[in-house]
């Protein structure tokens, strides 16, 4: 996931030789991404792919930005349609391109561990998306596409059960699409949105670093393997299960909210972590082996039921190792 203190792997580039030409390109087809459905989920990845190439955050920060906002003036201009909440997603989007610049520089502004890094960007990525939320008028944006998919939702669980009364009724009475558009909005300022800018940053980060080594070459010194939770991080994880209990019981939804977020962060952590501990066992097999156990876990993530055992298996890995260092006797034995 994030490498310990993460360095760039090509020198920086001078100002006189950064490729205008290639910003512009990424910059353009990051909009078009943006845009398009099948490839919405991976808009970031030219973006960061030009921050690697060129070395530089502000030139190609700035034409992502201006580009997409000009994108989305003239597409509004040309359907004579300006919607409220126009503005606010241009911030929103400018706010998660600065982000995710900031995540794949090379630690050349802020001298700041790589994992703080991430999680500060993705914190700030999941404020800016829940503003956006708050922001957003209830006829417009999110809240309609929200509010789409809860009644779309509802009417296939309805018509699943249409054929026993029963069942039909008593799903009448809990269920609506108000009630899953509540539900969503409960979860995402409890973490959901965090989860989800973090994975947004995660998939467009590592499809960058494949970009760049396909296309230039150059590849990273480390990987998973390199990733250790920061040693105060198990006490943190404690410290915020406690508080969601406690907030529980006396009713103070924003201590919750926070504590919620604190808990989400912890647990992804200690998730990389326990990846980083797979990977490293894979790495001291057999070449067959590892193709064997690859295979296995990509097979594990995509089965339903199982992914979840997996992934509660890989944190429950990672919690291990702040008492029994699996990794650091090894690596140091190697070093």
């Amino acid at each position: 996931m994030i490498q310990e203190e993460e360095r760039a792997v090509m020198e920086p580039v001078s100002k006189a030789a950064i490729p205008v030409i290639t910003i512009l390109i990424c910059a353009c087809l990051c909009v078009f991404f943006l845009n398009t459905g099948i490839l919405s989920l991976f808009y970031l990845a030219p973006l960061g792919y030009a921050v690697l190439v060129s070395g530089t955050v502000l030139p190609v920060f700035a034409s992502v930005a201006v580009i997409n906002a000009l994108f989305s003036i003239v597409l509004n201009m040309v359907h004579q349609n300006v919607p409220v909440g126009m503005l606010t997603e241009i911030l929103y989007f400018t706010v998660l391109f600065l982000c995710f610049s900031w995540v794949i520089d090379n630690v050349k502004y802020f001298q700041i561990r790589a994992v703080y890094r991430f999680m500060l960007a993705a914190v700030t990525g999941s404020l800016a998306f829940l503003g956006f939320i708050v922001g957003d008028s209830s006829n417009s944006g999110f809240n309609i596409m929200l509010m789409g998919m809860a009644e779309y939702s509802t009417s296939v669980i309805f018509s699943a059960v249409e054929y026993d009364p029963v069942r039909h009724s008593a799903l009448l009475q809990i269920l609506s699409p108000e009630k899953v558009v509540e539900v969503t909005r409960s979860v995402l300022f409890r973490g959901g949105a965090l989860v989800g800018v973090i994975f947004l940053f995660f998939i467009n980060r590592q499809i960058s670093f494949i970009a760049l080594s396909l296309i230039k070459k150059q590849r990273r010194t480390s990987g998973f393997v390199a990733f250790f939770a920061p040693p105060q991080t198990i006490w943190v994880l404690s410290c915020s299960l406690a508080l969601i209990l406690l907030t529980n019981l006396f009713r103070v939804e924003i201590i919750e909210v926070m504590a919620w977020n604190v808990f989400v962060v912890c647990v992804i952590i200690f998730l990389a972590q326990g990846a980083g501990i797979l990977v490293y066992l894979l790495s001291q097999r057999s070449p067959v082996f590892r193709v064997a156990g690859n295979v296995l876990i990509i097979i594990m993530i995509f089965t339903p039921g199982i992914n979840t055992l997996a992934l509660a298996a890989s944190i429950i890995l990672g919690i291990i190792e702040c008492w029994r260092p699996i990794r650091r006797i090894a690596v140091a034995a190697e070093k």
